[in-house]
This record gives structure tokens, C-alpha cells and sequence, in this order.
């Protein structure tokens, strides 16, 4: 019997062979996408431009690793902050910017804590400020965190000792936020960058406009109820755990069990965000897919070549909190008959399948920007979504604000379609936000700073 297994493992492995011989003359992007080689720091120098620079900021249980990579060498320096200590800075900050879960967090009361820049302060002195001088004179910088820094956008770090009172707006307004120092693009990897710069084509976007199908919106799924921000938390979390079924398909992933995912919230703001979005791009009422019509074989059948800006906006399912083989999702209408083609999750997988030709991908969704323990929920949807064509991701890290969200994308693409680049774009559109005389709640960093920009060619 042990011989007949080794047979039959050794078989295997040959077929397994060939397969791999098969994809790397077919398509040999594929390995590039799932098997990224580790970059030596030459050919990581050579990605870069005289004014870019890769932040890689790594928390252990020793100390946190950081590295700054320009064009001109490598910096590193190792803070005496633990990988628990990190954690905790970072908790004691999204409890203000995403408290509970709950949608349109603008730090108004209701017992939700001020955003502590003192803590913002701290984590900034003791990780970056020791390579300040390796990030003089750069203007965009490209940050790879891992751990619990991978779900707080580095945007809302302060440079300078803060004054003032944590809820005045006038000291917000004020305060010497990182993203005013430099364009803050996140990227999963420093191959991710690489995959990028490798693959990803230039833009055909007009500066006049994106044409009459230039704009394509799916969000607000037929879900729950409207949930208080606890049974909305708890659903989340027991949607994650148990989102897939018994059932496999024959490329051996899993069938998702439209029961657990029927559980989550449902999120009608997002009806309104994108109606917003495609009336201030101009777009037909058409652009968009909401409710029993946004459904992922409406995605997966729709033509989405000419498409510049492409939105999703609903909830996004990380891997690891699903189980260590299962791969990131975002969540559509769920089908009375779940099966192969439609089971009401998108997965990071089945979005490699689609033929993007995207400036923008924005994922409006809850902690679509967000890390877990296995590294794969943003690295996994952004390398889908790169692999499928797309050249940027805006992700969320947080629910955002229905009254800002449209705004600030829209801002932010606009100022691209006049020259900017993506960063600086993005970095434009927060600072508007920020700086809005006839709200003084929107200069608080929950209102300004939910999107990460995922990725972006030089």
C-alpha cells in the first residue's frame, strides 16, 4: 500500500510539473502574480524615480523593522516598539477612526474617543523620524507595512508635536499630518510595485471626460436588515468564519454559503455614493448596479474593457478570518441557488478573470485596505484586480462617510484627469476635504483619510 501511494504521489508531482512547464510558456505573468521573486537591491533601486522612495516598516516581537529604498541606497533602522506595543497604538487609533465597525464615523459623540495625535505622534517619532534625512527631498513614497500598521493609513501620522485640543477643528486643520510631507501610495509588496511598473500599460483616459462608458458602479447588495453597530460587527465576524460551504467547484475553491452571507448588513448609503459619483462624472443612470442587480454573474458578464473608473461598494471579506486556504472576496447580491458561477462572493481569484482597462478601481467597502494574520486581504485583492488590468486601487480602510465619500473620489479623479499624478491627486482631494470651511467635522481624520491609494505606475 505505501509503495502504491508513492506511485501515485510521484505521478502527481510529474503532472504537477508539467502544468507549471505549461504556464510558464503560456502565461508567464501567472508565476509573477503568485510567486513573486524577492528583489536584490539593485534591480529595487532601478524602480525608482530621483524623488520616490519604498517605506517598508515590518513590527516583531524584537523591535520594528523599517527600511527606506531610493534610487540612491538602502536606510534601515529598528525601533524599540514591539509588534505588541504597535498594536496597541494602532488599536487605541482606529477605535476613534472606525469605532465598532459602524458607518459615517465622524467623531461627533457618542462616545466615540478623539483621535489621539499624541499616539499618532509617537508612532511617527519612533518609526520614521530616525530616516527622515533618507526621505529628504522625496515627494511620493511607497509604504509596505506588515502586521497591525497594514490597517491604519499612514496619512494620519503626525510629524510634529501636536498642539491644541484632539477635537478642535481649527488645531485638526492645522496639525502637520504625513500626508501633507509626501504622496502616499500603500502597496501590498515591493514586487508588487515591480508587477506594476512591469505590466501595467498607460493610461487612455481623456482629460476631457470619461466618455459615455467611462463609469461603472455595483454596490448596495440585498442583505440583512439595517443592523446596530454590535449584531453589524457580529455578523461580520461570523460571515468571515463561515462563509464557505461544503460544496467545491471544480477548480477546487470553495461555493460560498449565501446563508452566512445573507447575514451581513446591508449598506443602502451606498446607493446614494454611487448615484453621487456618477452624477458629478457625468455618467448614465445605467453605469450603475444596485440591489437584485448587483450580482456577481452582472459583474463576471458586463464589459468592462473601456471602463476608467470602476467602483465596488459593499462589504469586502479578507482571507485568514475565513480560514488559512480561503482568498479574499467582495460580496454581491447572494443567488437563491448558489453554484459555480454566482455564489454572491467575488474572489481574488475569479477577479483575475476579468479584462480590466481601469484608472481606478475604488473599493468602498469595510477594511478592503485592512491586513489579517495571513497577509493575504488587501496583497490578494490588489494583485487580482493589477492582474485583471487595473492600474490603481482606492481602497478603504474604514466605512466611510455617505456625505464624503463621492466627493473626495471624485476630487480625486478629476484632479488626475488634469495632470496630477494618482497620489497627488488623492493627497489633493484629502486636503480639500481637510480644509472645508462649511463642515468643520470633515477635518477630522476619520472624514479625510478612510482611502489608501493601492498601487500606481511611475
Amino acid at each position: 500500500k505505501r509503495d502504491n501511494l508513492r506511485r501515485e504521489g510521484t505521478a502527481l508531482e510529474t503532472a504537477l510539473r508539467a502544468i507549471d512547464d505549461r504556464l510558464r510558456k503560456e502565461a508567464p505573468q501567472y508565476f509573477t502574480l503568485i510567486r513573486p521573486e524577492p528583489l536584490g537591491l539593485a534591480a529595487a533601486q532601478r524602480l525608482l524615480g530621483p524623488q520616490e522612495a519604498v517605506l517598508m516598516v515590518v513590527p516583531t516581537q524584537f523591535g520594528t523593522q523599517v527600511m527606506v529604498v531610493t534610487a540612491e541606497g538602502l536606510s534601515w533602522s529598528r525601533a524599540d516598539l514591539t509588534d505588541r506595543e504597535v498594536g496597541e497604538l494602532v488599536a487605541a487609533l482606529r477605535a476613534h477612526l472606525a469605532p465598532d465597525g459602524t458607518s459615517g464615523a465622524d467623531g461627533r459623540g457618542g462616545g466615540v474617543p478623539s483621535f489621539d495625535r499624541e499616539k499618532a505622534y509617537q508612532l511617527y517619532e519612533r518609526m520614521i523620524a530616525p530616516l527622515a534625512d533618507a526621505l529628504k527631498d522625496k515627494h511620493t513614497v511607497y509604504v509596505a507595512a506588515s502586521g497591525a500598521l497594514a490597517s491604519l493609513p499612514f496619512e494620519v501620522l503626525v510629524t510634529k508635536p501636536p498642539q491644541g485640543n484632539d477635537d478642535d477643528p481649527a488645531a485638526l486643520r492645522a496639525t502637520s499630518w504625513l500626508a501633507d510631507t509626501y504622496a502616499l501610495v500603500q502597496i501590498p509588496s515591493l514586487q508588487s510595485l515591480d508587477f506594476i511598473r512591469r505590466f501595467s500599460g498607460g493610461s487612455g483616459q481623456s482629460a476631457n471626460g470619461l466618455g459615455a462608458n467611462g463609469f461603472a458602479g455595483f454596490g448596495d447588495p440585498v442583505l440583512s436588515d439595517p443592523l446596530t453597530p454590535a449584531e453589524s460587527a457580529a455578523a461580520q465576524a461570523s460571515a468571515n468564519k463561515h462563509v464557505f460551504g461544503p460544496k467545491h467547484n471544480r477548480d477546487g475553491g470553495g461555493i460560498a454559503d449565501v446563508t452566512a452571507l445573507r447575514t451581513l448588513p446591508s449598506l443602502p448609503g451606498t446607493a446614494l455614493e454611487l448615484d453621487n459619483m456618477r452624477s458629478a462624472l457625468g455618467a448614465p443612470l445605467t453605469a450603475i448596479r444596485l440591489c437584485e442587480q448587483d450580482t456577481e454573474t452582472a459583474v463576471q458578464n458586463a464589459d468592462l474593457s473601456q471602463v476608467r473608473v470602476l467602483v465596488f461598494a459593499t462589504h469586502g471579506l479578507l482571507a485568514g478570518a475565513m480560514g488559512d486556504d480561503s482568498e479574499p472576496g467582495l460580496v454581491f447580491t447572494p443567488p437563491d441557488l448558489p453554484g459555480e458561477a454566482d455564489d454572491g462572493l467575488l474572489t481574488a481569484s475569479e477577479i483575475t478573470t476579468l479584462t480590466l482597462n481601469a484608472d481606478w478601481v475604488i473599493l468602498s467597502a469595510c477594511n478592503t485596505a485592512a491586513g489579517d494574520r495571513s497577509g493575504e486581504g488587501l496583497s490578494g485583492l490588489a494583485r487580482a484586480f493589477f492582474y485583471a488590468g487595473a492600474r490603481s486601487l482606492l481602497a478603504s480602510h474604514w466605512p466611510v462617510r455617505d456625505d464624503v465619500t463621492a466627493e473626495l473620489t471624485v476630487a480625486a479623479i478629476k484632479a488626475h484627469q488634469a495632470g496630477l499624478s494618482r497620489a497627488d491627486a488623492l493627497q489633493a482631494a484629502e486636503r480639500q476635504i481637510r480644509n472645508d470651511p462649511t463642515d468643520p467635522t470633515r477635518a477630522d481624520p476619520s472624514a479625510w483619510a478612510p482611502f489608501s491609494l493601492v498601487g500606481e505606475g511611475r
